[in-house]
């Protein structure tokens, strides 16, 4: 029997579980997902509780704990899920390794053979092979934690110098960047790696109506996602419903990530072998990402997303569709609605606004979908004077669902 320890070793099997606790915040054993067991249930439970503390919370339904995440982000300094990602387990060969070499580069630059002699007299055996030696060497200098350079034929390592900490502990103005960083950019785990190694005595001056803790949990797989981008690679998603528990895969060519403005939920866009056309993909359901083979044809396959990217409005770029106009005409007074029209000009998302007489303007967007921009369109009811369009279908509908709205008031 494996002996329990905080540590985990993958991380992605633990966060199906951190994301009910905290999103959905009724999580209890009957409610496992499939194939997870009772005691993995409550070891990762008992994980949690010790990572997040206080903000644990339970309660009591028909004799059976429901626990939940809760947290109030504008009490918060920084986001309490960056605690998670520290507890990835390791062998003590990893500990001794790291620590071995940190100490032997202290103020001198070796060559691999050179650091391998020095372990050895260290440690008093040959316990780890030269390969290994160069393999962690080489994943440092990736990380910025080494740098490597060529003297004399032979190749060289030092500790790389980085002034992170004085530079922070003289700049207080560039610690409110980071836990700004913290809050509402990608990858926000840097700033929590940034912030541990600061007094955070002084509280933050920036707090957050809204804040979504969560998308944190997503790093793991959107660094994976960016290292494919980066590449030119494929990769293989393993989508995992939360609605049917199905779980599938799709080859995809990822081109970009996207944030929802609405509902702030992180989107993959790319190129789906399985549909053999654009798809996209809602990070926060995928399980896991593999990378794989380097996409030769990756260039004819950037052209193509760059070219149908501008009609695409929300999620739809099925560039096999026509392409459809929509035009919308508004009242808006200048004067006493100027909020309307920020509102307006601000989330064209790639129309038109054009002025066409005092207090009239006019909406131009071509797209792939006519019915993924109505929902927007709706929210200027009361200033529509009319709309025009391709798929005369569905902005019929839209004259219908007011039509309805307006019997239900008389």
């Amino acid at each position: 029997m494996s002996k329990y320890t905080e540590l985990k070793k993958n991380f992605l099997g633990i966060r199906s579980l951190l994301r009910h606790f905290f999103i959905y915040g009724d999580m209890s054993r009957s409610k496992m997902p499939n194939k997870a067991s009772v005691r993995s249930f409550d070891d990762d439970l008992r994980r949690i509780k010790s990572w997040l503390k206080d903000i644990v919370k339970f309660k009591s339904v028909n004799g059976e704990k429901r626990y939940s995440v809760c947290v109030d982000p504008s009490d918060v300094e920084s986001n309490p899920f960056f605690e998670t990602y520290k507890y990835k387990s390791f062998t003590d060969k990893d500990v001794n390794l790291h620590f071995l070499l940190l100490n032997i580069l202290k103020n001198r630059e070796l060559s691999v053979n050179e650091i391998s002699d020095e372990i050895c007299r260290l440690s008093g055996k040959a316990e780890y092979e030269t390969n290994t030696i160069r393999n962690k060497l080489n994943e440092y200098v990736e990380l910025g934690l080494l740098k490597l350079y060529k003297k004399n034929k032979n190749y060289y390592y030092k500790l790389e110098k980085t002034g992170i900490n004085d530079l922070l502990k003289h700049n207080k103005h560039l610690m409110e960047a980071v836990k700004f960083f913290g809050s509402i950019a990608p990858i926000p785990i840097v700033s929590g790696y940034i912030l541990d190694k600061t007094d955070l005595s002084e509280k933050s001056g920036i707090s957050f109506r809204h804040q979504f803790l969560a998308n944190c949990l997503d790093d793991i797989i959107i660094i994976d996602l960016l290292k494919a981008m980066q590449s030119d690679s494929f990769v293989e998603i393993t989508n995992d419903s939360p609605n049917t528990h199905k779980i599938t895969k799709n080859k995809v060519f990822p081109f970009k990530i996207l944030v929802s403005l609405n509902t702030c939920r992180s989107y993959i866009m790319g190129y789906s072998t399985r549909f053999e056309n654009f798809s996209f993909f809602r990070i926060d359901y995928i399980k896991e990402v593999k990378i794989l083979e380097k996409a030769n044809e990756a260039e004819d396959l950037k052209q193509a997303f760059n070219k149908a990217l501008p009609y695409c409005y929300m999620l739809n770029m099925d560039n096999t569709r026509k392409i459809e106009n929509i035009e919308m005409t508004l009242s808006i007074d200048e004067e006493k609605e100027k909020h309307i029209l920020r509102k307006l000009k601000q989330e064209t998302r790639g129309g038109t606004v054009e002025k066409t007489a005092p207090n009239t303007f006019v909406y131009k967007r071509k797209l792939y979908n006519t019915q993924e921009i109505m929902p927007w369109v709706k929210s200027f009811v009361g200033n529509i004077i009319s709309i025009k369009g391709d798929n005369q279908k569905d902005i019929d509908c839209f004259y219908e669902d007011i039509e309805k709205m307006a019997n239900i008031y008389e």
